[in-house]
């Protein structure tokens, strides 16, 4: 057993001037607030958006490139061999959309953004007639742009708009009002993907594993996108080929569902129109569950993991793929409340036992979540409300930060104010960060993000240390969904021309190219992380140890930590006090589970993908050793 301020420790940071930490509901330190993260805080339940709002009946995918999602095709292939068989896997990736969870927890996450914060500006023709005035313009850009987000960015200061109900009763109220104003519906874009056997014979593999099928749902950090995890899962899908032959099929993943955030990749383009300038985590969780217990489609003998030699183009396979607009699985005896339809718990009952009991297809899944980063206090969040949602959970270096080091951090920004002249003088952070000093939101906010044609950020990406680590399969997923052409946001860039030209030739191939996720939506991403101060209320809650801590002897949720701290996007949170030995103090509740640490830094999806896989596979099967891994990259941040 581990107590959980140990993980995340800040016993030995707070300094001999900090102001003393109390618990009323909202702690004041001067002029600033420290939410109190209640465990018993609750997410806003999921109601149907009313038909006449924007986007409510059908997705704007005439926002998309080509106004379609990604098209199905191979991504990735492994393979099995023995003495009486050898066949390769084709894994089929196809994508859908469902509506995400409605309202949103903030006002402003639907309030659409000045053109200046939302649309990334095309490179003049000036810029581009040297490398030397590219890198000019790129450096004022720079700083211009950090001006920007420390001048206009105002909603991410004020604190107390991002706090949570206490209660169902008045999360209800807040939904059904944000409901009434009509919001537009957002919609969430997911991948999935799903084995399809081939043998030499043409015909299904032998082979059935021991086990109940499972079924995985990712999420991933901020700034990346939904096919992220692909090398990833095809370590570790040629882990589990390879293991089947030894234990007579002892995995089988049944499906893959991999979910772009609100504010990236395909996600971001599709709801460019109507996105706001705030960024909350809790949303983040409840599209989650939005989809888990609402629109995951329902497994059939058809599905196509129990099918052989189907492709993306057989009329006759057709039928195994869902549509591109996912319908809802899961229609309650709905109640009206006002102009809400609610389909989420009812007050008097609770989540886990109300929202899940009678969804069928969700409950006929073995569903193992896997979050990352920032998505791991999405996943606690999302698991703490619905704990029966997952059969396990797994939390790959969440971010979580406590309530006594956010205490530290508001310190640390009420000494900085006032020496606020000094400080910008110096054009540098607070000591920690907080909001929009939060450091990884200055660095989002300036960083490069239009290149004027696609080779161009490709060489970009190569050339810097940061990406020196990467698997190389993650770097070439990263270029080639994490960048999209410039019309994308731009809808006249294809207009307006750049170089001698503008940005196109004749054939459309020299066309600007930008960031998938918008710079300033990662920023304020990056600002909010003090919201995970509620996933660790709700790490320590009674229901979710109950439900996910205290059941199995390895427990239904993985800790991944990861050892190197000086590397690690967490610096601020974790310091590496992993004292596991010690016993939990008294009062204290105790962390049950699964807690590994893990050599490597943060990044262990993108550097580590092979790790990451056999660290995923020992857990599923109850702590089995798996061969595999690499050396442990040494990139700067």
């Amino acid at each position: 057993m581990l107590p959980l301020r140990f993980i995340y420790g800040t016993r030995n940071m707070l300094p001999d001037s900090a102001p003393p930490i109390v618990h009323p509901d909202v702690q004041v330190l001067d002029d600033y607030t420290v939410p109190k993260t209640d465990p018993h805080s609750t997410l806003l339940p999921l109601l149907q958006a009313d038909p006449s709002a924007p986007h409510a009946r059908s997705p704007p995918l005439h926002n998309l490139p080509g106004g379609r999602l990604s098209e199905c095709r191979i991504a990735f292939r492994t393979t099995r061999k023995s003495q009486a068989t050898a066949e390769h896997i084709d894994w089929i990736s196809t994508t859908h959309t469902f509506p995400a969870a409605y309202p949103r927890s903030h006002d402003f996450s639907t309030t659409p953004l000045s053109a200046a914060i939302r649309i990334p500006k095309p490179i003049p023709s000036s810029a581009l007639a040297s490398p030397e005035a590219e890198r000019a313009y790129d450096a004022a850009k720079r700083a211009e742009d950090a001006k920007f987000w420390k001048e206009n960015i105002r909603i991410i200061d004020d604190m107390q708009t991002y706090y949570p109900p206490k209660t169902q009763k008045e999360a209800l109220k807040i939904a059904e009002e944000r409901a009434g104003r009509k919001d537009p519906q957002l919609w969430n874009v997911i991948q999935r993907i799903v084995p399809v056997r081939h043998d030499r014979g043409g015909g299904l593999a032998n082979g059935k594993s021991r086990r109940e099928p499972v079924t995985l749902l990712l999420a991933h950090a901020t700034g990346f996108h939904k096919e992220i995890y692909e090398p990833f899962l095809k370590y570790l899908g040629q882990l589990i080929s390879d293991k089947s032959f030894d234990v007579n099929g002892e995995v089988e993943i049944e499906e893959i569902w991999s979910i772009d955030t609100m504010i990236s990749g395909e996600s971001a383009i599709l709801n460019g129109d109507s996105l706001g300038e705030a960024v909350s985590w809790a949303d983040a969780a409840r599209d989650l569950v939005q989809f888990t217990t609402n629109y995951i489609p329902p497994l059939s003998p058809s599905s196509a993991s129990s099918r052989s030699n189907a492709t993306c183009n057989e009329a006759s396979a057709r039928l195994m793929w869902p549509p591109t607009v996912l319908a809802r699985t899961y229609h309650p005896a709905e109640s009206q409340m006002g102009d809400a339809t609610v389909i989420s718990p009812s007050l008097g009952s609770s989540p886990a036992t109300s929202a899940h009991a009678s969804r069928p297809n969700a409950r006929r899944r073995r569903i193992i979540g896997l979050g990352h980063s920032y998505a791991g206090a999405a996943m606690a969040l999302a698991s703490n409300a619905y704990p029966d949602i997952f059969e396990r959970v797994i939390l790959v270096d969440p971010i979580l930060i406590s309530p006594d080091f956010l205490s530290v951090q508001v310190h640390f920004e009420n000494e900085g104010r006032k020496e606020v002249a000094q400080q910008r003088a110096a054009d540098k952070p607070n000591p920690i960060g907080l909001r929009k000093s939060q450091p990884l939101a200055l660095s989002a906010s300036t960083r490069k993000d239009t290149w004027r044609d696609r080779r161009a950020a490709e060489a970009y990406f190569n050339s810097r240390a940061f990406f020196k680590a990467w698997d190389p399969a993650v770097l070439a997923s990263h270029i080639q969904y994490g960048i999209v052409p410039l019309s994308a946001w731009v809808k006249d860039a294809r207009s307006g021309r750049g170089g001698d030209d503008g940005g196109l030739d004749e054939s459309g191939e020299t066309e600007m190219v930008t960031l998938a996720m918008p710079k300033f939506l990662e920023a304020s991403s990056f600002s909010a992380s003090w919201n995970s101060s509620y996933a660790y209320a709700a790490l320590l809650s009674g229901r979710f140890r109950q439900h996910h801590m205290a059941d199995t002897r390895k427990g239904r949720t993985y800790f991944m930590i990861m050892e190197q701290g000086s590397r690690s996007l967490q610096l601020e949170t974790f310091e590496g006090e992993m004292e596991g030995k010690k016993p939990a103090e008294e009062g204290e509740p105790a962390l049950r589970g699964r807690v590994e640490m893990v050599p490597g830094g943060h990044l262990i999806a993108q550097e580590q993908p092979s790790v990451l896989a056999a660290k995923v596979l020992e857990y599923i099967l109850d702590g089995e050793t798996v061969r595999g891994g690499s050396t442990i990259p040494t990139a700067r941040l």
